[in-house]
């Protein structure tokens, strides 16, 4: 974390009213984590398994209490999961996929690459499931697909297309490249199940599960990788399933129960209430009408002693931060209820 960050937290450590802190990005905070833990009366994350990552961070126990702290029975902050809303998904521009790319069928059942493709993705894992999976379904298929709006590892994306190559899968792992960000609602609409794999990595528990609601949006099943951020919605909802990190026999196993299942729709509808966005950011309106300490930050509060008087040569770094901070008005302000302070008015 940067020491421009931390003398922000300084400050509003100072200013006396709750304090929430969002934990996006989380990359943000994982250099000096405690810090931002300890000061924070509300801590929101984007998913449950950012949250159980920073709360092990913290030190905490499973009934939210803290090993850190001098009173084993003291709850630290607050917290809060909000995971990125569903917006409404829009419409299938076009026809894509069935019945349009040579190499798919109007009856094949099309199973959609739905991650990116970085260091912390596992397409190889995917190739490799797919080749043992047992369909009921007549040739299905795999669609690789990367959009124009996203950067990926063409080395990946290289050695994912050599496996298939080298398992017999030629024509049934698809690479379709460079698809216009306007069509992804299109190739979601038209796949039958959805595929987000990950090495076992942090990164992937503290993501943004943008592309998990997406999928939810957009009313598709996924096989996705027990950890990632998003993957409790998935089984909380009954709409997919969770494979461990790199386990080829379980993601084929996922996709395999998947095709067969049936009545999707309604179990899609209830997760997408639950993730509207009025729905989402309750919580925090609440919070924010009826914003509290936490209770560590109380008695911090009421234990710790007033800071002694500001120097006369300490008073123009004061000034200054002041006027940063608060603008011209306040800082005059203080100014004057110093001065009256020293001459005893």
């Amino acid at each position: 974390t940067s020491a421009g960050r931390l003398r922000k937290l300084a400050s509003l450590q100072r200013c006396g009213r709750p304090l929430a802190v969002d934990m996006r990005p989380a990359s943000s905070f994982l250099e000096e984590p405690q810090v931002w833990l300890d000061a924070a009366d509300l801590l929101i994350y984007t998913s449950e398994e950012g949250e159980r990552y920073w709360q092990l961070q913290r030190g905490a126990l499973p009934d939210g209490q803290s090993r850190l702290s001098a009173d084993p029975g003291m709850p630290y902050a607050r917290t809060m999961v909000l995971a990125p809303g569903i917006i409404p998904a829009k419409p299938a521009t076009q026809p894509v996929l069935r019945g349009v790319h040579p190499a798919i069928g109007p009856e094949d059942a099309v199973i959609l690459w739905c991650g990116g493709l970085g260091p912390n993705d596992d397409p190889l894992t995917a190739v490799r499931a797919f080749e043992r999976l047992q369909s009921p379904t007549t040739n299905p298929r795999i669609v690789l697909a990367t959009f124009e709006d996203e950067g990926y590892d063409k080395d990946l994306l290289c050695q994912a297309m050599d496996t298939a190559r080298s398992l017999g899968l030629d024509g049934a792992v698809i690479l379709i490249e460079g698809i216009p960000a306007n069509l992804r609602n299109s190739y979601l609409a038209a796949a039958d199940l959805g595929l987000l794999l990950n090495r076992d990595t942090i990164q992937a528990g503290l993501a943004e599960p943008v592309e998990v609601t997406a999928c939810i949006g957009a009313g598709l099943p996924l096989v996705i990788t027990a950890g990632r951020a998003g993957s409790s919605l998935i089984q909380q909802h009954g709409i997919g399933k969770t494979a461990p990190a790199g386990d080829i026999d379980a993601v084929a196993g996922a996709l395999a129960q998947l095709l067969l299942q049936e009545d999707k729709e309604s179990r899609f509808a209830a997760a997408r209430r639950s993730l509207a966005w009025p729905e989402v950011v309750l919580p925090l309106a609440r919070f924010c009408q009826r914003p509290e300490f936490a209770l560590h930050r109380e008695l911090d509060l009421f234990l710790l002693p007033n800071p002694a008087p500001t120097t006369l040569g300490g008073l123009p770094v004061k000034a200054w931060s002041m006027l940063r901070q608060q603008g011209p008005k306040a800082t005059l302000g203080e100014v004057s209820r110093y001065f009256r302070w020293k001459m005893g008015i």
